[in-house]
């Protein structure tokens, strides 16, 4: 094997090491920038009449209401009982993170969850401030990941 065959070998080594690591180390948790209103999308990327509204408490509790056809804003989990919102844990992001889509897999990501449904950010590595989020519904072992968009 040439050198130059061996430098090629040497940099497809490195940047799929760095990868590893960047997909391992996770993502930041979520913060106060995740805070918002979202619009839930449907498998084809539509807008459904449901809007979400996730607000980070000042004690570290996320809560979550919701808004279906503009009825307004009734809340939904309030930072207690099985509807309480936690960080998810590093092996549950990594199964989740096989439902989104193959091309953005490799992209930081961290999720809040409680037992019915996680609420994921995944951001790019080289543009941390460009977000895309995600709703995942953990029920019945039927887990499907959908598109949120940002309306606020």
């Amino acid at each position: 094997m040439g050198l130059y065959h061996i430098m090629n070998l040497h940099k497809v080594l490195l940047a799929s090491a760095a990868l590893a690591v960047a997909v391992s180390a996770g993502a930041a948790p979520l913060d106060k920038q995740d805070e918002g209103d979202y619009v839930l999308l449907n498998v084809r990327q539509e807008p459904t009449p449901l809007q979400m509204r996730y607000l980070l408490r000042a004690d570290g509790q996320w809560i979550m209401d919701s808004n279906t056809d503009n009825q307004g804003w009734q809340p939904v989990c309030r930072g207690d009982g099985s509807c309480r919102l936690q960080a998810s844990r590093e092996a549950d992001v990594r199964q989740w993170r096989r439902l989104l889509p193959e091309q953005i897999r490799q992209y930081p990501l961290a999720c809040i969850n409680n037992v019915a449904f996680a609420f994921c950010r995944m951001s790019k590595p080289d543009n941390p401030k460009q977000r895309l989020y995600w709703w995942i519904s953990l029920l019945e072992g039927q887990h499907h990941a959908l598109g949120l968009n940002r309306i606020r």
